[in-house]
């Protein structure tokens, strides 16, 4: 049986997009936080439980940081998916 875990990036820092003044998609370069990064090295454990065998992430820099940090951490594969989209009407989230 196949399983994945949906994690949702860390805290964004948007002041470096606001400052470029560049709206829209100028957002996904954000890159995350001191606190944002803080974020994902505390979830870290709850991951590692899960024993992921790859880590893919939305090419969103804020979404990249995190995805890379973890997988620094797990030494798994890693994949950018260019066509990743998420509805969020549609979609559920579980906190870890």
């Amino acid at each position: 049986m196949t399983s994945f875990l949906l994690m949702r990036h860390a805290e964004p820092d948007y002041s470096g997009p606001r400052k470029w003044n560049a709206p829209g998609w100028g957002a996904d370069l954000a890159p995350l936080t001191d606190l944002g990064a803080y974020q994902v090295i505390q979830q870290l454990p709850k991951i590692q439980d899960f024993k992921p065998e790859i880590v893919i992430s939305s090419p969103a820099t804020r979404a990249l940081h995190s995805a890379l940090v973890i997988r620094s951490a797990l030494q798994a594969s890693f994949k950018v998916e260019f066509d990743l989209e998420l509805n969020q009407e549609k979609s559920e989230a579980i906190s870890l």
